[in-house]
């Protein structure tokens, strides 16, 4: 239905994948909580002791996914490791590798 109503309207949709990490992956630094329950409206990232609203989290993260998705560069013109780790994740989900033990996250620069 969003995608009739946006295409009569001559806007774009950008679908992301169903099972990217959306409200599970820490926005700041891309730790995925894999043990979120639905209960849970907020969570606090171990890695940077951040804490989350879980809707607002999921909100940056799907707008992410979808930059990523389309190749456009996220705030200021490069990936950040954040972008790259969760289109690296989302790819690997399309084939079907769920656990990504090899991948490392850089420290995030101020």
């Amino acid at each position: 239905m969003l995608k009739t109503k946006a295409l009569s309207r001559g806007k774009n949709t950008i679908e992301i994948g169903m099972f990217d990490p959306s409200s599970r992956m820490c926005s700041h630094c891309g730790y995925i909580y894999d043990d979120l329950k639905l209960s849970e409206r907020t969570w606090t990232c171990p890695r940077c002791n951040i804490t989350h609203d879980r809707e607002w989290n999921a909100a940056i993260n799907i707008k992410r996914f979808g930059l990523i998705k389309t190749g456009v560069p996220t705030d200021g013109g490069k990936l950040t490791p954040v972008d790259t780790i969760a289109s690296t994740i989302s790819l690997l989900e399309k084939e079907g590798i769920r656990q990504v033990k090899w991948l490392k996250q850089e420290a995030p620069r101020f």
